[in-house]
């Protein structure tokens, strides 16, 4: 298995559509591409496992749920609500009026609280968790050829550990300022997490760097959006399941090439 990561909004999302488009096909587990943000093809069963085994090392606080609970609580009013009807529709109008407060209160309130601190992984609970997880790591991992999750950035030495196949890694990473601007819009890191998603960027790269070269696994590390301009160069640093013509690979390279929406991928 090839493994397409870094910490989101770097790039991977072109570099798993080139794979997709060269014929090797990232989402064997189901998923799909989102025009809207120019990001997807994450396997949703190697997402979801990925998903777990951050949480089950202390890596996912059950407070990170206060990000989605406070964006439903400002979507607004229906259009009975905005008319003017008053009696019945009256509490209904007011919660809507006042979520937006609730909105701003809650997350001052995590910003304070919760939000000065990233969540670390915690090592003594990696040997439980690997074999809890292991079977189903290896089941996918001999299932698929090439996967693309950020995910990976936290849980690659648990697949390792796990006995998965890994035959390739490749890192895609961009400025950390720009990463951070991405996942914040992005909603994949919460506006309270503000004040730490610098630090939380770098853990992410720290824990699969060292991944990487303690297992000393097979991997490539580049620079987006800096190999859109480097099509020769990325094709050396790439690995494939079967051999690519580099000609076929510069066709569809550039079939997929849009640096005006380096700013929309991930």
């Amino acid at each position: 298995m090839i493994v397409i990561t870094g910490p989101g909004r770097s790039g991977t999302s072109f570099l798993a559509r080139l794979y997709q488009e060269l014929g090797f096909s990232p989402i064997v587990g189901g998923g799909g591409w989102d025009d809207a943000i120019q990001g997807g093809l994450e396997d949703i069963e190697i997402g979801t496992l990925n998903g777990r085994l951050i949480a089950d090392l202390g890596m996912r606080s059950k407070v990170w749920r206060l990000a989605s609970a406070t964006r439903r609580l400002g979507l607004g009013t229906t259009s009975r609500e905005s008319s003017g009807v008053a009696g019945k529709n009256a509490p209904r109008r007011q919660a809507a009026v006042d979520a937006p407060l609730i909105k701003r209160a809650a997350t001052q309130f995590a910003a304070k609280t919760f939000g000065r601190h990233i969540r670390q992984q915690r090592w003594a609970r990696i040997p439980a968790v690997v074999e809890r997880h292991g079977a189903q790591m290896r089941s996918l991992a001999a299932s698929r050829v090439v996967v693309k999750d950020p995910g990976f950035c936290q849980t690659l030495r648990l697949w390792v550990l796990a006995g998965a196949e890994i035959d390739h890694v490749i890192v895609s990473i961009r400025s950390v300022d720009a990463t951070v601007a991405g996942l914040l819009r992005l909603g994949a890191l919460p506006g309270w997490s503000r004040g730490v998603a610098e630090n939380e960027v770098a853990y992410r790269l720290g824990l699969l760097l060292a991944a990487i070269w303690d297992h000393r696994l097979s991997h490539s590390v580049i620079r987006f959006p800096d190999y859109l301009e480097e099509r020769e160069s990325l094709y050396d640093a790439l690995r494939f399941p079967e051999p690519v013509n580099r000609d076929r690979f510069r066709s569809v390279f550039e079939s997929l090439r849009r640096p005006e929406l380096v700013s929309s991928w991930k």
